[in-house]
């Protein structure tokens, strides 16, 4: 089971480096070559700079789609670092 901190504002969306748009900062490693998540690529519809405001990406299907199935089908990204039991370990943690 999994608590989206992307849905209750504890975690704030996320501008890439590449211009897009994600639901938070953790989801920008899923866009690494060699790592196969799809639910998450599929989210790079457009780029912030080829739309006139945020709502317009976020109305689309893609992205209606991850947050409609967010809690029940959930991309590995969001498994891993919104589990009930995921404590953030800063580099300063013992």
């Amino acid at each position: 089971m999994i608590d989206p901190k992307c849905m209750d504002g504890r975690n704030g969306m996320f501008y890439s480096a590449t211009g897009y748009l994600l639901p938070c900062c953790w989801c920008e490693h899923a866009l690494r070559p060699e790592v196969d998540e799809p639910k998450i690529k599929k989210l790079l519809v457009k780029k912030l700079s080829e739309v006139d405001s945020v709502q317009e990406i976020l109305d689309t299907d893609e992205w209606k789609e991850f947050y409609d199935k967010l809690l029940t089908d959930p991309p590995k990204v969001c498994r891993d670092f919104c589990k009930k039991d995921y404590t953030h370990k800063s580099r300063h943690d013992g």
